[in-house]
């Protein structure tokens, strides 16, 4: 399908979601151009000496779902493999001193001995404050109701 490292390249970089390549989850070694551009970085080199890993950028709030660098004893990349066939798995995200929540799927990426895998983040912070929004307009309701 791509006759060309430059077309898968410019493909992915094309896309307005965060996607990046890591090894375990905890060295950062692609991303796209969106990704840096989100995270306010120029280049992966720049990113790099400062971040290993997208999970420096997580906010944890157990409560209102979003995961952690760990989740119990598993690392945020095991958890999700682990369980985002049957839920979404919602990170929070601190950029620029503004809070974002992204949904996240992990991919495993067939190619030597070491853990690969590609991460996709989708920006969901519009939705998850429409959520929030409509869930507050219930109890309200409820209470009008008794």
């Amino acid at each position: 399908m791509f006759s060309s490292p430059r077309l898968l390249k410019q493909t992915l970089n094309s896309l307005e979601n965060i996607v990046i390549s890591t090894i375990k989850g905890e060295h950062l070694f692609w991303c796209n151009q969106y990704t840096l551009k989100t995270l306010g970085f120029d280049s992966i080199e720049a990113l790099l000496k400062t971040h290993h890993c997208i999970c420096d950028f997580f906010i944890e709030d157990k409560k209102k779902g979003y995961i952690g660098k760990y989740v119990d004893t598993l690392n945020w990349i095991d958890y999700a493999l682990k369980h985002q066939d049957k839920q979404n798995i919602k990170v929070k995200l601190k950029i620029h001193n503004k809070m974002e929540v992204y949904a996240l799927k992990v991919y495993p990426i067939d190619y030597d001995e070491q853990s690969r895998y590609v991460v996709i983040m989708q920006n969901i912070t519009q939705l998850e404050k429409t959520s929030i929004a409509l869930k507050k307009y219930q109890i309200q309701l409820q209470k009008k109701s008794h």
